[in-house]
């Protein structure tokens, strides 16, 4: 995790800054607040800030109720098919699915997180290079509670929530990923989590026969784990143009 206090570190991701934004704004508590309070809680420049708040607003995650003055977004709903765009550079969750579907020979899903008062996980993404008949059709966007599955699981294990099992959760730290039963009788899911900024964004998953894994799980885990890392290094695209230069001339 990059240093919160070591500010221009050359080569710190997009991502980073982003998350910090959003932490910071939501740090202030119930909005909409100042630019200069949201600037004032980060290490990062004004400049900076009004750069990832454009990409915000844009994605659904920031509401701007009044002039030069913004807040999270309101309801959990905003966060699902936005949250998928802002998690992921342009065409990184399609090449990424297909990849790891193709290369374990099961489904590959994303799921994200959303941390709000009861977090939850929300399936957004989803690619099967063999369509199994056995496995479900899963409406995506619905929500799950963090405990549900490997994919919740993956989440929670890196959120210091009161009444959850330390043991468990450091274990799945420790292990890199976890495993649960599938949706279907007779499958199984294992799961790793996306973390940008030391926070859990959200997680990659594969579901599949739990027969078909027996033999070939370390290769899938391998697979998985690698995919997660290229995720969560894949950068949130900064915002520009008109709306940037637009947001430049708001005051505080």
């Amino acid at each position: 995790m990059p240093d919160p206090h070591h500010t221009g570190k050359e080569g710190e991701r997009v991502s980073d800054r982003t998350f910090q934004v959003l932490g910071a704004i939501r740090g202030l508590g119930d909005g909409p607040h100042a630019l200069r309070a949201i600037v004032g809680r980060t290490t990062l420049s004004r400049s900076t800030v009004q750069r990832h708040i454009v990409s915000g607003l844009r994605n659904g995650f920031i509401r701007q109720p009044s002039h030069g003055h913004y807040a999270l977004a309101d309801e959990p709903e905003n966060w699902t098919i936005p949250a998928h765009q802002a998690l992921l550079a342009p065409g990184a969750s399609k090449q990424s699915l297909a990849a790891l579907s193709r290369e374990s020979g099961h489904t590959a899903s994303l799921h994200v997180a959303v941390l709000t008062d009861v977090p939850m996980q929300m399936c957004v993404a989803r690619q099967s290079e063999t369509a199994d008949p056995q496995l479900p059709h899963e409406e995506l966007g619905s929500p799950h509670p963090l405990d549900a599955d490997a994919a919740g699981l993956a989440i929670l294990a890196h959120l210091d929530l009161p009444h959850t099992d330390l043991e468990q959760r450091q274990a799945i730290r420790c292990r890199g990923w976890v495993a649960s039963a599938g949706p279907a009788a007779g499958t199984l899911m294992i799961a790793a989590p996306i973390i940008r900024f030391g926070v859990p964004v959200g997680s990659l998953s594969l579901i599949g026969l739990a027969e078909a894994f027996r033999s070939t799980l370390p290769h899938c885990v391998g697979s998985l784990r690698r995919a997660v890392t290229a995720l969560s290094r894949a950068a949130v695209q900064p915002a520009a143009g008109r709306s940037h230069r637009t947001l430049q001339n708001d005051h505080t």
